[in-house]
């Protein structure tokens, strides 16, 4: 009897283990797998004008939880020619499309944007074309998609170079730093190129 009390305990305990196990288990994994699961909210697509290529190349949210895509996209001019272009669209939290804003200026391609304070929104890029050289290109648009200011800065390189920014921030005062690659003068090569903006667009130092 000391025998089967023993086994009977063994079995006991090793059925209470298994159990505590398997619903820690259970506890461990659920959760994960809750985790792991994303729903879509939705999905919005964008054709320009040209129905031709469009590609969105950098996104950010506004205070308002707002959307901001820029990219670059194809239209067609008043002249018939078929040219890239900057292409900026807002969407509402919910996916509804509240503005689309286009540069037409031939071959601008933009690839980094940002949002201030009071939700004005900045793209940096660049413009130009093949064996023409490229500048680099800031945008300002206010939060209702108009367009405020533009600018254009070709490095010390020879007359063709290539100039391109890349990336974008504001800081604490509403000034636009944007920083890239320039081609500078045949001592240098391809530099790093910062510039710095006021918020109405005044160039304050180049570096």
């Amino acid at each position: 009897m000391v025998r089967t009390g023993k086994l009977a305990n063994g079995r006991s305990g090793a059925w209470l283990w298994c159990i505590s196990f398997g619903l820690g288990l259970v506890c461990f994994i659920l959760p994960h797998e809750a985790a792991g699961k994303v729903t879509t909210a939705w999905v919005e697509r964008f054709n320009g004008p040209a129905n031709d290529y469009d590609a969105a190349r950098a996104m950010a949210l506004d205070s308002r939880g707002n959307v901001i895509v820029t990219g670059e996209s194809t239209v067609e001019t008043v002249d018939g020619f078929i040219i890239t272009t900057c292409a900026t669209v807002k969407y509402s939290p919910d996916g509804q499309r509240l503005w689309a804003s286009f540069h037409n200026e031939l071959g601008s391609w933009p690839y980094a944007l940002a949002v201030d304070a009071q939700d004005n929104v900045y793209i940096a890029g660049e413009v130009g074309k093949e064996k023409q050289g490229f500048n680099y290109l800031v945008i300002k648009y206010s939060p209702e998609g108009q367009k405020l200011w533009v600018r254009h800065y070709n490095g010390p390189g020879r007359i063709y170079s290539n100039d391109s920014a890349n990336a974008i921030a504001i800081d604490g005062q509403g000034n636009v730093l944007v920083t890239g690659s320039s081609e500078g003068t045949a001592k240098t090569g391809d530099d790093y190129l910062t510039i710095k903006y006021s918020p109405k667009g005044r160039k304050l130092w180049a570096r």
